[in-house]
């Protein structure tokens, strides 16, 4: 997984560093971090409280990024590199 450039710019532009933002979202320090770097995924109930201290979408923060193919409904898969 890669940095989530837009969760670090939000926070940024809270004027919030990592410590203070897991603070405010009840979760440790290293998890937070761990999300930024883009080595876990957050949780729903944790990601609408990032995006809540932060005044951003959950979409916006924790959108996808490899959008090259993904489950339909119907259980086949849809293809957006043709």
């Amino acid at each position: 997984m890669d940095k989530n450039e837009e969760l670090i710019a939000a926070r940024k532009s809270c004027s919030l560093n990592q410590k203070k933002a897991a603070q405010l979202v009840k979760i440790s320090y290293r998890q937070y971090q761990n999300i930024e770097a883009g080595k876990c995924k957050p949780n729903v109930e944790t990601a609408i409280s990032i995006a809540d201290i932060l005044g951003e979408t959950v979409e916006k923060l924790f959108r996808r990024t490899d959008k090259t193919s993904r489950p339909r409904q119907d259980g086949q898969q849809e293809n957006h590199n043709q």
